[in-house]
């Protein structure tokens, strides 16, 4: 499971992702990524896996390699699932 709930060190959750080849936290968005095999469209939807960019290559290698497959970093998922979840726009300061 990639993601998972850890507490702060003030006791509040704090969604976490974790890396789906090594198992420990991915500590910044610019150190990880969003990975799944390609699906054409109609043909439903795929897992998504989440690396640190160090472990990407690993990951893909242990599933059959790198083709056939799509990423984008994790800064980029953000906007996504907010469009995906029809979040509508954000407050300024959280641009």
């Amino acid at each position: 499971m990639p993601l998972k709930m850890f507490c702060d060190s003030d006791q509040h959750p704090l969604p976490t992702v974790i890396c789906d080849q090594c198992g420990t936290r991915i500590e910044t968005a610019a150190d990880g990524d969003c990975r799944w095999r390609d699906i054409a469209e109609g043909d439903g939807a795929t897992n998504l896996y989440f690396t640190h960019k160090r472990c990407g290559a690993t990951l893909l290698h242990a599933r059959g390699g790198d083709e056939g497959w799509s990423s984008i970093g994790l800064t980029q998922l953000p906007t996504r699932l907010t469009e995906a979840l029809k979040v509508g726009p954000l407050p300024r300061r959280l641009q």
